[in-house]
């Protein structure tokens, strides 16, 4: 963790997204690369939150200029990035050469563990207030609001090309969770590669902020599937990739 308080410089490398999609386990990964040096936290929330704080505090999160001479790179995670659409145009501004990463996952995946994650959040709460029953289900969330930003969330191609209208498809790299959960050596190598840094083997897999909940209900999974069909194929499109979520 980074304890100076002088300027640092800008990081080299953007995680943009998105949520629940792997985001934390792979800048864990990331960071255990001796010449990947990590950021004051995960997600430093710049471009969205704490837009109003100014370049230089946000400079302050990353290594000093004097440490990276050494060939060193630095980054961070903030997956909200993607989904926020003043962030493409913030970033461009000040980091026109940044290298973006991308983890995009099946919406339907995506959009329950996001459910799981916010209950998991006001679990505390709920026992406290002895109100447990107050929980809804996954179905009754996607009849409201939060549920609307579930399933927005999962619309990639809407939120990729606002970033391609600054930056180009070869500045991006992008994965598939799916791939990366399966086999996170062959999707590292590809992270380092596109990185430009030596490639390192990584002997720690752990994973990080797992979910454990039971599966989807197959009725509701099959409806969100055909709702998020042409969603899909528009990404496909869009990145000349198919991810094979509708099969």
């Amino acid at each position: 963790m980074i304890k100076s308080k002088k300027a640092g410089d800008f990081p080299d490398f953007l995680i943009i997204g998105a949520q629940k999609c792997g985001t934390t386990s792979l800048y864990n990964y990331l960071i255990k690369h001796p010449e990947i040096l990590e950021a004051s936290r995960k997600e430093i929330h710049f471009f969205d939150n704490n837009y109003n704080k100014g370049i230089e505090w946000y400079k302050k999160q990353f290594p000093l200029e004097t440490r990276r001479k050494q060939g060193y790179i630095t980054g961070e995670a903030t997956p909200k990035y993607i989904y926020d659409p003043n962030v493409p145009q913030r970033v461009y501004h000040y980091m026109p050469n940044v290298k973006l990463i991308v983890l995009l996952r099946n919406p339907v995946d995506r959009a329950y563990s996001n459910y799981h994650m916010d209950i998991n959040k006001k679990l505390p709460e709920l026992l406290r207030n002895e109100s447990i029953n107050d929980y809804i289900s996954f179905e009754e969330a996607l009849e409201v609001d939060i549920g609307q930003i579930y399933m927005k969330r999962g619309m990639y191609a809407d939120q990729l090309e606002r970033w391609l209208k600054f930056f180009p498809k070869s500045q991006m790299l992008i994965l598939q969770s799916e791939q990366f959960f399966s086999n996170p050596l062959k999707t590292l190598k590809e992270v380092q590669r596109f990185l430009g840094v030596p490639y390192r083997e990584i002997y720690d897999y752990k994973v990080y902020m797992k979910g454990d909940y039971k599966p989807i209900n197959t009725n509701t999974r099959k409806k969100l599937l055909s709702f998020f069909k042409p969603y899909n194929d528009r990404l496909n499109q869009l990145l000349k990739v198919h991810f094979h979520w509708d099969e």
